[in-house]
């Protein structure tokens, strides 16, 4: 991958999409430990946040999310 940037993505539990930067394998470990994240998604390349963030609402096909609040009882 000559010179192109990674990104992941998680889906929060509050229910909103995050997207960072990939470094390495300890980035999703530590991201699927936490309390704070329902999803875990990537690596994938893009074209900066704006791009990562689309991907993410397609891999996990964000339309068909059923409409609830994922962190609240």
């Amino acid at each position: 991958m000559n010179g192109e940037i990674l990104w992941w993505g998680y889906l929060h539990v509050d229910g909103s999409l995050q997207v960072k930067r990939y470094f390495s394998d300890l980035d999703l470990a530590e991201a699927r430990e936490s309390p704070f994240v329902e999803s875990v998604y990537g690596p994938w390349v893009a074209d900066g946040r704006e791009d990562a963030l689309n991907k993410l609402k397609q891999e996990i096909d964000f339309l068909s999310l059923p409409l609830k609040n994922l962190g609240r009882k």
